[in-house]
């Protein structure tokens, strides 16, 4: 057995490593020009402004491929209605050889820095009430898995008698793995890689929750449901734009919301190809085909639960392959499509056949960070929170899942 020391986070984040230089992250949407939005004063969204440009030559069609560097992994996406991050988690076996039970990825936590008090289980049950069937983390664990690696060792922690924690790393995680039993029997917690994945996820609440970090690296504005008629939706040239920047020139996932009801599904694309085809003097047709990651929420996703947990479920078994169909309008002249006057006058675009109501409703270009850079973020944002809150507000904020102290204990 290993020793294990965390340092609470709250308490260093004012150390000299705390230091970002935010100009990186104030300036990352600049070559997209984004357009601020104000239909009145509860209704403020952003849409991109950059402009489409495409060269023909002799050709009649032109395609492009653009790829993210840094793959998601698909993973559990927690559904509010489920309650798994708090209770107790039973997982069939999928060769149907027995049921395996798992304690909740909160009560791992609370053992580990709590050391048992339910502090942040008691803290998190309340902002995870179940309000709709399609409730649960899903959109953290998008940027969990565009940020961070993938948790694979299963660990045992357990507690001395001067109430320190040692580990060890689990090599056998089957149904009868006598690694297991000697841990629970001696009193030890198996932290499994979905409980790491779940905290991983967790630990992102402070940037899309509180401060709303990521909200300024969203284009469009949920709607209820209106199709491509709704200004607030992204139109495919916006939709193109940013495929272009963050795929094709920063080589960084994008997220979208592809439900256009209220319900929010966000996954991360990581791989994108745009077809333009040359329909008539006035039309391009545009085919943009999109691999993206899905969380584990239904089909064979449910059937991978268990690897999911105990292991990890290869991006091939979650990826969906989306063909979106839409036309760009304008006047077309010489080899240049694009806005300029030289060329093609680019006026409007539209989804079409399917995708009229079938296509993002929102878009997000999360800046591409590196892992020292997210840290240095993470704590920069913190120690405002922790500044600007009240007594209570800080017992609120110190209650949620500590980023520094889950990215330790991932490397161990």
């Amino acid at each position: 057995m290993k020793s294990l020391v965390f340092i609470l986070f709250y308490i260093g984040c004012t150390g000299a490593n705390a230091t970002i230089d935010m100009s990186i992250i104030d300036n990352y949407l600049a070559p997209l020009e984004p357009q601020a939005i104000e239909l009145s004063e509860f209704d403020k969204f952003r849409l991109p402004g950059a402009v489409l440009s495409f060269e023909f030559g002799d050709q009649e069609s032109l395609s492009f491929q653009y790829e993210a560097e840094k793959k998601p992994w698909p993973s559990w996406w927690y559904p509010s209605v489920g309650r798994e991050l708090f209770s107790e988690i039973s997982v069939s076996d999928e060769k149907q050889e027995g049921s395996y039970q798992f304690k909740s990825p909160l009560f791992v936590y609370d053992y580990i820095f709590s050391e048992g008090v339910s502090v942040a289980g008691d803290h998190l049950s309340k902002q995870f009430e179940p309000n709709a069937s399609w409730s649960g983390a899903c959109t953290l664990w998008a940027l969990t898995s565009v940020y961070d690696s993938q948790p694979v060792k299963t660990l045992c922690l357990t507690r001395t008698a001067e109430n320190e924690l040692d580990y060890s790393v689990v090599t056998d995680t089957s149904f009868d793995s006598a690694e297991i039993e000697h841990c629970e029997i001696t009193g030890g917690v198996v932290v499994y890689p979905g409980h790491l994945k779940a905290l991983s996820a967790l630990s992102y609440r402070h940037l899309n929750h509180y401060k709303g970090f990521f909200n300024n690296f969203i284009f469009g504005q949920l709607n209820e449901g209106s199709g491509y008629t709704d200004v607030r939706d992204i139109f495919p040239h916006e939709f193109i734009q940013v495929l272009k920047f963050q795929l094709g020139d920063n080589k960084f996932p994008v997220i979208i919301d592809t439900d256009l009801s209220e319900a929010i599904w966000n996954h991360p694309i990581y791989y994108a190809e745009l077809d333009v085809i040359k329909k008539d003097e006035s039309t391009l047709s545009v085919y943009i085909t999109v691999d993206y990651a899905t969380p584990l929420n239904e089909g064979l996703g449910v059937l991978q639960r268990l690897t999911d947990m105990v292991g990890q479920v290869e991006l091939s078994q979650s990826t969906v392959r989306k063909i979106y169909k839409a036309e760009l309008y304008g006047s077309f002249s010489g080899q240049i499509f694009t806005n300029k006057s030289d060329g093609f006058r680019f006026e409007r675009s539209s989804w079409v056949d399917e995708s009229v109501n079938d296509h993002p409703d929102i878009v997000m270009a999360p800046p591409k960070l590196s892992p020292e850079q997210m840290k240095a973020l993470q704590k920069k944002v913190l120690k405002e929170l922790l500044e600007k809150s009240s007594d209570s507000a800080t017992q609120a904020i110190r209650s949620e899942v500590d980023f520094l102290n889950i990215k330790r204990l991932i490397s161990l």
